[in-house]
């Protein structure tokens, strides 16, 4: 895997066949979704804001980073900030987000013209706050299995959608990177992680 700009060959470890074959899947992902348009808006997406369609779990339905954004009700720099985060913390995210800059050439691969320069002028898109919510139930349990990366995010992001504000989401994951893609996917949707026991997770939807 890449190392993140600041960090050394030696805190990181050789990639594993398995690690590889799952790489390859999320370049074949980005690939597929550079250059469509942001289901939102319709603004086109470059390879980063595809890395960032893809770990929210929108691969099947991508939107650009200011519609995600709205989604979220958070501001497009605020949202960007906490990808950005999230990406960071996963080889697999890290070093996609990293062939991106270097396929477009970008100078700053941690803030990349390509996002940073572009939000701006997008047109508003419907939040969160449009939609009517279904009434919580008092718990809600998911099994997740073995799921990882995007299918991951895109299990919590679809299956989220049903659930009212405050309801309570007791999640069972068992793939290794879950423990890591989890929290930070809360933090991302602003959702409240209340329990963290590997396998089990257990998440509060925010109001």
């Amino acid at each position: 895997m890449v190392p993140w700009p600041g960090t050394t060959l030696q805190s990181w470890t050789p990639i594993t066949p398995a690690e590889q074959a799952e790489l390859d899947a999320l370049f074949a992902e980005v690939d597929r979704l550079e250059g469509t348009s942001c289901c939102g808006c319709g603004r086109e997406l470059c390879g980063h804001a595809s890395v960032i369609a893809i770990q929210m779990g929108a691969k099947d339905a991508p939107r650009c980073v200011v519609c995600l954004a709205q989604a979220l009700e958070l501001p497009t720099e605020d949202f960007l900030g906490r990808a950005v985060d999230f990406l960071a913390r996963r080889d697999c995210y890290r070093t996609a987000w990293l062939r991106a800059g270097v396929r477009e050439g970008q100078a700053d691969p941690m803030r990349p013209a390509c996002l940073w320069q572009a939000w701006p002028t997008a047109p508003a898109a419907h939040t969160a706050s449009d939609r009517t919510a279904s009434t919580p139930p008092a718990v809600v349990h998911w099994d997740l299995g073995d799921e990882g990366c995007g299918d991951l995010a895109l299990a919590l992001r679809c299956r989220m959608a049903d659930v009212g504000p405050g309801g309570l989401v007791v999640i069972h994951a068992t793939d290794p990177g879950a423990v890591q893609d989890i929290p930070a996917w809360c933090r991302l949707a602003g959702h409240a992680l209340l329990e963290l026991t590997p396998p089990t997770y257990r998440v509060r939807k925010k109001s």
